[in-house]
């Protein structure tokens, strides 16, 4: 056994590397304690919470080899069963994080102060995005493991992974990156996703909010208002609408027939929750979609919008496997939703008065209208509304700019019109603005 050190500057060493189970990718890393490295050929050493100014290194070789951190994790020790596997490591160091991806892609960006994008993309990706993928470190002992990320890095708070709202935003950002692990880390996001939904004890297709280290699942969350008057079902439909656009990106970025072919029917399972919660007008009756602490419980503009954009996703997904009598029903369920989502209050969501789509009605038939951006912007964004509608929406884009940009918004422009009957009892908290 030959072996070859390196010490990080009386840091913590923090090691990423990728193991392989039947050619799937799975990242191992140390952030949340010792781990056990496999031989690998590639791992990158960095300071564990790095920031700011440090060096970190790429160790590769043609040859697997083996890592090892010592006892007081000041050192790290590379080593390998043949000298010449240790004697032709390749080692390259950066002045801050690794400038590629943990399976070693590059990017360079050919645009006025590209440099420092790409830095900042470096920073984030080495720094929040991979240690937040837990399968194999943390959340190897769990009794669901593939698929587990976690929403934070801080210790002992949302221990879990969150199917129904916190899996949107790790989804989308991990198919804009694209790599191998990611595309592979995504698959298997949405795989738990369906069979969480196929193992829900009402047999409803819930896809729970949060699944806990422990295994137990919340598929029911429900919040008062500050002033106890009004209680909501908080992401009722929120994570079944969701992923129909997930497996849509994800079946654009890998072409993947046989995956959609065997998953097809999970996602069928997934819109029936949100069929049932349809009435006979077409109006979705949604309780409260995103938004973690406004009471929304009745119908929301801003999810009649994303629910016919996903049947609408979901009938082009049957259209590939040439399926075509589901791709005619869902075509008709989005053309029902679309339909009255653009019409006039009391039906639709449209004030004709006001020249805006207002954000939800409540199940007493009041509107609320804190001129909220997703409602707005959604419906022609889509290309749901008439020529009148649009240019409205436009004018009040432009016109309420500045205040769109605040964080954290609830993504309105009138956050102090909000009551204590339409805030929840945990206070202000608006993953919409978060996930932005």
């Amino acid at each position: 056994m030959t072996e070859k050190k390196i010490t990080c500057c009386g840091i913590r060493p923090l090691i990423y590397c990728i193991s392989r189970e039947e050619g799937d990718p799975y990242l191992i890393h140390n952030y949340d304690g010792a781990v056990e490295f496999p031989p690998v050929t590639r791992c990158f050493i960095l300071p564990f919470q790095g920031q700011g100014e440090y060096r970190s290194y790429e160790v590769k070789s043609k040859e697997p080899f083996q890592i090892y951190i010592s006892a007081d994790e000041m050192e790290v020790t590379v080593s390998a069963d043949k000298e010449e596997t240790v004697s032709q490591l390749a080692w390259k160091e950066f002045d801050g994080p690794p400038h590629s991806d943990v399976m070693g892609n590059s990017i360079e960006l050919d645009f006025e102060n590209g440099d420092i994008f790409r830095d900042t993309y470096y920073h984030f990706y080495w720094e929040t995005l991979l240690p937040s993928v837990v399968e194999r470190t943390r959340a190897k002992s769990y009794s669901n493991s593939d698929g587990y990320v976690v929403s934070t890095l801080q210790k002992g708070a949302y221990a879990g992974t969150y199917p129904d709202v916190d899996h949107e935003f790790q989804i989308k950002g991990r198919l804009a990156v694209a790599d191998e692990l990611d595309l592979a880390v995504v698959r298997r996001m949405m795989e738990l996703q369906l069979k969480l939904m196929a193992e829900d004890p009402e047999q409803a297709f819930r896809d729970p909010c949060a699944i806990q280290p422990s295994g137990a699942r919340e598929y029911h969350v429900r919040r008062n208002s500050l002033d106890n008057s009004e209680n909501a079902e908080m992401f009722l439909v929120t994570g079944n609408i969701e992923i129909i656009e997930s497996a849509c990106f994800y079946y654009a970025a890998v072409k993947d027939d046989d995956w959609l072919r065997g998953h097809i029917e999970g996602l069928e399972n997934s819109l029936s929750l949100v069929e049932s919660c349809i009435d006979r007008q077409g109006r979705l009756w949604s309780d409260v979609y995103y938004e973690d602490q406004v009471i929304k419980d009745g119908r929301e503009c801003m999810a009649q919008a994303l629910a016919a954009r996903a049947f609408e996703i979901m009938a082009g997904l049957e259209a590939v496997l040439k399926r075509d009598k589901q791709e005619a029903h869902y075509r008709a369920v989005s053309g029902l939703l679309k339909g009255v989502l653009v019409q006039a209050l009391p039906t639709g969501f449209w004030d004709a008065s006001k020249m805006r789509f207002i954000d939800w009605v409540d199940r007493n038939s009041v509107s609320h209208d804190h001129i909220h951006l997703l409602a707005n912007e959604l419906p022609a964004l889509f290309h749901y509304t008439n020529p009148d509608q649009e240019q409205g929406v436009d004018r009040l884009m432009e016109a309420c700019f500045e205040e769109f940009q605040r964080f954290p918004s609830f993504v309105s422009a009138r956050i102090s019109d909000y009551t204590e009957s339409e805030i929840g009892s945990g206070g202000p908290y608006d993953l919409c603005a978060a996930g932005r």
